[in-house]
């Protein structure tokens, strides 16, 4: 999952008239102890300028 600016800023982005229907973004941290079961995480970044958890599908 990647996405080209920071968690902060998608979440006011979600915070508008999606507000409804829409959840904040789960921490790095807690979406890559999602992942860990299925994929090799090798990325997991969240800075002021992106949010990014990536791993490699385990086989």
């Amino acid at each position: 999952m990647a996405h080209g600016m920071s968690r902060s800023k998608i979440d006011s982005r979600h915070h508008g008239p999606a507000r409804k229907v829409s959840n904040g973004l789960m921490s790095e941290i807690q979406l890559q102890k999602i992942f860990e079961p299925y994929f090799e995480v090798d990325i997991v970044i969240s800075d002021d300028e992106m949010y990014q958890v990536s791993g490699v599908r385990k086989v």
